[in-house]
């Protein structure tokens, strides 16, 4: 899953509950990183 993020908290997030909903489906959620560095 991609978050989303927030310019002015400079934050990664996530709509509430989706990651929930990916567990309770008996996923597991994994947050991958906004960035165009290649080094990451």
């Amino acid at each position: 899953m991609i978050p989303l993020y927030d310019d002015e908290k400079e934050s990664l997030w996530m709509l509430p509950g989706y990651m929930d909903g990916i567990v309770s489906a008996g996923g597991t959620p994994l947050m991958l990183p906004l960035t165009e560095d290649e080094d990451m």
